[in-house]
């Protein structure tokens, strides 16, 4: 079974390289307007959005603007954790959404929120 690992690249701290048995397969970075770019090894990016400022609710689209994936974290306090409501209209790849909760869980450690999240 392959193993992942995310690991911080550069001093910054926005930026980061996804690795598939200590091979890299994809980098997402955070840009100027706040999103996440991930790009992936097969030449396919993605957008990573926070919906507004006053929700938090995240968005991954294609880098044509096709909303591909939301994400909806809801804190369940008996656990001390994020669960997650999935929504998409064809079904993506794991590793997309995987990818998409690292991001969201990183957005929430910035603003303060807890960092452990649950499928």
């Amino acid at each position: 079974m392959p193993s992942y690992e995310v690991k911080s690249t550069g001093f910054s701290g926005v930026a980061f390289a996804l690795c598939k048995n200590k091979e890299e397969v994809a980098t997402f970075k955070m840009n100027l307007k706040g999103h996440m770019v991930l790009a992936f090894k097969d030449e396919q990016e993605y957008l990573f959005k926070r919906k507004s400022m006053f929700n938090s609710k995240y968005t991954i689209e294609s880098a044509s603007g096709q909303e591909l994936i939301r994400l909806m974290p809801s804190f369940d306090w008996n656990k001390l954790s994020y669960s997650y409501d999935i929504a998409y209209e064809d079904k993506p790849d794991i590793l997309l959404v995987l990818t998409g909760m690292f991001c969201a869980n990183y957005y929430m450690a910035l603003s303060g929120g807890a960092v452990t999240a649950t499928v």
